[in-house]
């Protein structure tokens, strides 16, 4: 029951060209071949919010004159990267929330119009975090989908969406797995008492992807022209008991937080 547009989006992030599909007991009952088709057949009216206002400080000396969505990989923004894979999945209406250097977006993008989307602007006066420029976005029924301006991934957004819709919660966060290997044997004690040992333990935990779907009601707990950062209102809307899950995901995803992880990756290129 996978939509042909996960089953494309698997395909390419697993470089295969043939998908099975199957019952639920397993039994074959048809294919998915990569055919070539690079758009949704479906057409989502949810804004997409990409925040990009951030000083990319980390990333010095590259963005002393240049924010840091619009570095390129690949030839291209990473942030057109980022428009584009929404609009594959059939996102179509964006905000983008820029500050330091944000008519170098704005001058890029402009409306969209011109490659089919429409695209708004919001301009941070002041820095106000991951979250703040929310307050400013204008109000619908869908649910509203915010990315943060400096990943490159492949997340599944339709499945995401469906997901959150279907556990009709407030607020979703795509969160990744992430482990630290401990290189050494741990010795568990009791004062100076022995109680056992774990060989070579490796801890697990989620990472925040960078990724959030909100019912749209959302820009009710968020104040125009104050700074917020995205863990806080999480933390304000579950001390509120809103329902809010996380959305694990397991394709490809960089964030592009630091100089040398942005060498890395275009080394790869």
């Amino acid at each position: 029951n996978v939509s042909r547009e996960s089953a494309r989006r698997l395909m390419e992030d697993k470089k295969i060209f043939h998908l099975p599909i199957v019952n639920n007991k397993g039994f074959f009952q048809g294919i998915h071949l990569n055919d070539g088709v690079i758009t949704s057949l479906k057409k989502y009216q949810n804004t997409v919010l990409i925040m990009a206002g951030g000083l990319g400080k980390r990333l010095r000396p590259l963005t002393l004159k240049t924010p840091k969505p619009m570095l390129n990989y690949k030839n291209k923004p990473i942030i057109e990267h980022i428009i584009k894979n929404f609009n594959k999945e059939g996102f179509t209406n964006f905000y983008i929330s820029t500050g330091y250097l944000g008519h170098k977006i704005r001058n890029y993008f402009k409306d969209g119009s011109e490659v089919g989307l429409n695209i708004k602007y919001i301009n941070e006066k002041k820095p106000l975090g991951t979250a703040g420029s929310l307050a400013f976005i204008k109000k619908n029924s869908k649910p509203l989908i915010i990315c943060n301006g400096d990943l490159l991934h492949k997340i599944n957004i339709e499945g995401m969406l469906e997901f959150h819709v279907k556990n009709n919660a407030f607020a979703t966060m795509a969160v990744r797995d992430h482990h630290v290997d401990n290189p050494f044997g741990v010795v568990n004690a009791n004062g100076s008492v022995i109680k056992g040992f774990k060989e070579k333990p490796v801890k697990r935990f989620y990472v925040n992807a960078g990724i959030y779907i909100f019912n749209s009601n959302v820009i009710n707990y968020v104040k125009k022209n104050k700074r917020m950062d995205m863990p806080e209102l999480f933390k304000d809307l579950i001390k509120k008991g809103k329902k809010t899950i996380i959305f694990p995901t397991y394709e490809n995803w960089i964030d592009i937080g630091s100089y040398s992880e942005y060498k890395k990756i275009n080394k790869k290129i």
